[in-house]
Order: structure tokens, then C-alpha cells, then sequence
């Protein structure tokens, strides 16, 4: 085989240099909706009166995330358990005006969950 010429060099280095960067606006771009998710969750709490902390686990929070991680958001609040699926359930109905859809509840697993996408990123 032929060594390659000094143009399909700079063709491919050019190629792997915008493949880079556009990886890396994604990456931005993903870090930033899960920053706002995050934050709207929050005020959720907030309007509900819910007295706790939204925060981040798993890949997304660890750092080894890939495309299509989902995003794990946990709610870290002092609520008597008999308080919580109550709570969630008041949560799921005001997600669905704030931005997200495929609003799941998941009361009956050992530890209640709602499921979830984000309109404007497609984030679950």
C-alpha cells in the first residue's frame, strides 16, 4: 500500500479534529440540560414545599456516561415514609407542565419512582 500524501493527511486530521469537537459541544450541551433538569426538579420542590435536595447519581454524576445515559436524579428529603409515594405523585403532575413528558410512576417498586423524558433534550 501506498503512504498516504500530505493532503489525505490534513484531510483526515481535519475530519478527526471536527469529530472531536463536535463530541465535545455534545457533551457540553448534554452537561448544561442536566443542569437545567436538574434546577427544574428543584423548583418543583420548592413550589410543592418539599423540604429536601435534588442532586445527581450514577454515570451521569460519576463522570462515565456515555450517548444514551439516562440521567438519575434523586430527591433526598426527610419525609415520613407513608409521605412519599404521596409526594411523588404530586410531583409527576406538575412535571408535565414544566417541560417533561412520558411521565411514569413506579409506586409499587421497593423504592417509588417516577420515570421521565425531557422535552427539549430527549434526555430520560
Amino acid at each position: 500500500t501506498a503512504s498516504p500524501t500530505p493532503e489525505e493527511i490534513l484531510e483526515r486530521v481535519a475530519a478527526e479534529t471536527e469529530e472531536h469537537l463536535t463530541k465535545g459541544t455534545k457533551s457540553l450541551e448534554r452537561e448544561k440540560a442536566c443542569k437545567r433538569i436538574q434546577n427544574t426538579l428543584a423548583g418543583i420542590a420548592r413550589l410543592l414545599g418539599v423540604n429536601g435536595e435534588v442532586t445527581t447519581f450514577g454515570s451521569d454524576a460519576n463522570g462515565f456516561r456515555t450517548g444514551n445515559s439516562d440521567l438519575d436524579v434523586v430527591l433526598i428529603t426527610a419525609a415520613e415514609q407513608q409521605d412519599v409515594v404521596p409526594q411523588l405523585d404530586k410531583f409527576s403532575k406538575v412535571m408535565q407542565s414544566v417541560g417533561f413528558n412520558c411521565v411514569t410512576k413506579i409506586f409499587q417498586a421497593n423504592v417509588p419512582l417516577i420515570k421521565f423524558s425531557d422535552r427539549r433534550s430527549g434526555i430520560e
